[in-house]
């Protein structure tokens, strides 16, 4: 029962992507503009087929 509970909670304690980010000198606004383009390329490209 511990385990379920304990999965269920809304936060973690892992990193965060931005924490992540930081520790490897990539900016973390660019990094999601960056993710961002992608998704719109991938469905501008889906829409081509």
């Amino acid at each position: 029962m511990e385990e379920y509970l304990r999965s269920r909670v809304p936060w973690s304690t892992e990193p965060s992507l931005e924490t992540k980010a930081k520790e490897v000198g990539i900016n973390f606004d660019a990094l999601i503009d960056g993710i961002k383009m992608i998704n719109q390329m991938s469905k501008w490209v889906k829409n081509l087929v």
